[in-house]
């Protein structure tokens, strides 16, 4: 029956919904790539067209910003959905028929690339209100109409072509391989029959044992850790690199507590001589993984555009080292605003949000600690000294993580954290 089902399925994928990490990722990939395309042809037309980040310049002081909806990513999981389905039925086989799917990918990228393109030329001539507004709405159905065509071109053009050189490919009936004979046994008695054979046996000794492992886990002591016992852990008031760091406490709102699950958290803004928000946010679970996601998801949810990410690294940190980050930059409503965040899972921290999920799952299954944190610090900057606004960052990531480290600790030990001097 699997056998036979196996395609259905499998498409069944397509209706699963991606990790938002993974959506975050490749969209900013992709519009990085269309847009650079896009340009490229522009100018190939004969339009002169510039690329500074994610904002495109046109003659006559025209300027477009391309958003992550311009990055073509649903459009080309439709499209792969599409060829998926496509080439299943198709009159291909073989490895002609993969190629047909594969060749989904590039189509998606090429369509998007001409749509932005056309969008830069109606701006160009027309208007960018125009361009972005009701010419960027209508357009997107094109993209589907112009893949399709290709896709049933392009199956079009190998069957010639396999015609033409004297090897014309073998037609079949749709789903001739799966028809089922109607001289084939019932299979009934088999489905009585398995759960005594062996292969039902070991089925059901399996199920016992993830069972009582499951049950073992679950009784695993908890953490006593809650958004007080870090406030109090963590100073109010806090020197480092000859900086002084006074804050204050900060609260989120019942409907952000709703989304993230918990009421574990710190949120504390300090100020400088130089800078008056330096945001310190810390988002904790005992044993919720979906607790804690990368910023990136609540970022480009909020409207913001994130226009570099990268890894680094955060050296002096007292005991520790080196603790991991990501810095990101972000452009939103004409402001600029960087972060500076890592992951916690279990004891180690990590800038990868894969590193820590799996972490976490795997702690979880092995009956260790399987707790996990978002330590995320950000703060306003002239994009002329964003270089500056880092360093800040780091020099309060190296004060926050020992005072956290030690709150944590103690706390699964079952210790009352005490605050600690600067308050």
């Amino acid at each position: 029956a699997l056998r036979r089902f196996w395609f259905p399925l499998v498409f069944l994928l397509f209706a699963m919904p991606q990790s938002h990490v993974t959506i975050a990722g490749l969209s900013f990939k992709l519009r990085v790539i269309a847009t650079d395309w896009a340009v490229a042809l522009t100018n190939v037309l004969g339009i002169p067209a510039e690329r500074l980040n994610n904002t495109v310049f046109l003659e006559g002081d025209k300027s477009m910003v391309v958003g992550d909806v311009c990055s073509g990513l649903r459009t080309l999981i439709s499209l792969l959905a599409f060829g998926t389905l496509y080439s299943f039925v198709c009159r291909l086989r073989g490895f002609w028929r993969v190629g047909l799917f594969l060749m989904a990918v590039p189509i998606g990228l090429v369509c998007n690339c001409i749509r932005i393109t056309s969008i830069m030329a109606v701006a160009h001539f027309g208007t960018v209100e125009f361009a972005t507004g009701v010419y960027h709405d209508s357009s997107g159905i094109l993209i589907f109409i112009f893949a399709f065509l290709l896709m049933f071109g392009l199956e079009k053009l190998i069957l010639a072509i396999r015609e033409g050189v004297g090897r014309p490919a073998e037609v079949l009936p749709l789903f001739q391989d799966v028809r089922r004979d109607p001289a084939e046994d019932s299979q009934w008695s088999a489905m009585v029959s398995s759960p005594v054979s062996r292969w039902g046996v070991a089925a059901a000794v399996l199920l016992a044992a993830v069972s009582i492992w499951g049950w073992r886990v679950a009784r695993r002591p908890s953490i006593a850790w809650d958004a007080d016992t870090v406030h109090a852990a963590i100073p109010a008031t806090i020197n480092a690199s000859g900086r002084s760091y006074t804050g204050e406490r900060l609260l989120l709102s019942d409907r952000i507590l709703r989304i993230l699950r918990t009421k574990d958290y710190f949120y504390r803004r300090y100020s400088t001589a130089t800078r008056t928000d330096l945001d310190a946010l810390v988002i904790y679970s005992q044993d919720n993984r979906m607790t804690t996601h990368a910023p990136e998801v609540c970022i480009t949810a909020a409207g913001g555009t994130i226009i570099q990410g990268e890894a680094t690294v955060v050296d002096g940190v007292r005991g520790r080292g080196s603790v991991p980050c990501r810095r990101l930059i972000v452009q939103s409503e004409g402001n600029c605003t960087v972060y500076l965040y890592t992951l916690r899972a279990g004891d180690r921290y990590t800038s990868s949000i894969w590193n820590q999920q799996w972490r976490i799952l795997t702690n979880g299954l092995l009956g260790r600690n399987a707790s996990g944190a978002l330590v995320r610090l950000s703060t306003h900057a002239d994009p002329n000294q964003v270089d500056d606004a880092f360093d800040e960052l780091h020099d309060l990531m190296r004060a926050v993580i020992p005072h956290l480290d030690g709150a944590l600790s103690k706390a699964s030990s079952g210790e009352n954290v005490k605050p600690v001097g600067g308050l």
